[in-house]
């Protein structure tokens, strides 16, 4: 039983992967450059390393992702007041307009998996999925 779980966890991700990518690909945006702006949209602010952890990223990756995102108007990089060695980032307005863009793929994506579900089946797999998230497993 342990196999099939794996085998049909293994098997979702994979599909979720390409519908995300096959979204994410309208928004002009990378995958890592998906994950900072859903994460910026529901802060004021925050800093590379607040990123890096909440998005499971590497500091590199992150650093790469912010100057992309930078040179396109879709975040400011600000000297934290309170500690100059600190960057505190912000989305722009250009920003905030990508991140609808960024919540409507996602929604796209949502709505693509839940048609190929019943009401009961999709609110199972959503307190399965929640359930397995807790417990840290699909972190």
């Amino acid at each position: 039983m342990t196999s099939s779980i794996l085998d049909s966890y293994g098997h979702f991700r994979r599909s979720l992967a390409r519908l995300c990518a096959a979204q994410i690909k309208k928004t002009d945006l990378g995958f890592y450059q998906m994950s900072m702006i859903y994460f910026l949209a529901t802060k004021e602010a925050t800093t590379a390393s607040e990123l890096a952890e909440c998005t499971q990223t590497d500091r590199a990756a992150v650093s790469r992702s912010l100057s992309a995102m930078e040179k396109l108007g879709f975040i400011t990089r600000v000297k934290d007041d309170a500690d100059r060695r600190r960057e505190i980032i912000k989305l722009t307005g250009l920003g905030k307009q990508k991140a609808k863009e960024a919540f409507k793929a996602r929604d796209l994506v949502a709505e693509q998996i839940a048609g190929t579900l019943n009401a009961k089946e999709a609110k199972e797999l959503a307190r399965l999925l929640e359930k397995a998230a807790r417990t840290g497993l699909l972190t």
